[in-house]
């Protein structure tokens, strides 16, 4: 029980958008800059994505799910691991604090994934599809 709370808040965690907003609602300072490949697909029409625009994006996301695929099942065999330190009776500190540090940069690893999807998936757009898009995006 204690090994998936951990897996589960870890996951949580890890997979924290970039344009999530904190819990005093303040707005995340990446989320005026980057813009999720979802709301351009729902958008897409809005901001006359072309066929090239659509494929490359398409070829981004693929990439990034079968990366994050890969990271997930890395992290999962690292937490697993790192839990099974934690639930001993007596926790060997060293071997806890090595295995943590494997999982923290697993975590780093699925965020720079993520942060890299944003990036390509903006530099596809245009200037003038990044205005209209964080126009419809101010407006809601």
């Amino acid at each position: 029980m204690l090994a998936r709370l951990v897996f589960c808040l870890i996951i949580g965690i890890a997979f924290t958008s970039a344009w999530a907003q904190d819990t005093k609602g303040a707005v995340d300072p990446l989320h005026d800059y980057l813009l999720p490949p979802e709301f351009i697909i729902e958008h897409q029409k809005v901001i006359d994505l072309s066929a090239e625009q659509k494929e490359s994006i398409r070829e981004v996301v693929k990439t990034s799910q079968s990366n994050f695929f890969d990271l997930q099942w890395d992290l999962k065999e690292q937490m697993d691991q790192f839990t099974s330190f934690l639930s001993a009776e007596r926790v060997d500190e060293n071997k806890a604090l090595q295995q943590l540090d494997k999982v923290l940069g697993i975590e780093s690893k699925i965020k720079i994934a993520q942060m890299t999807l944003m990036i390509r998936v903006k530099n596809t757009l245009t200037p003038i599809q990044q205005k209209k898009l964080k126009e419809i995006r101010a407006g809601s």
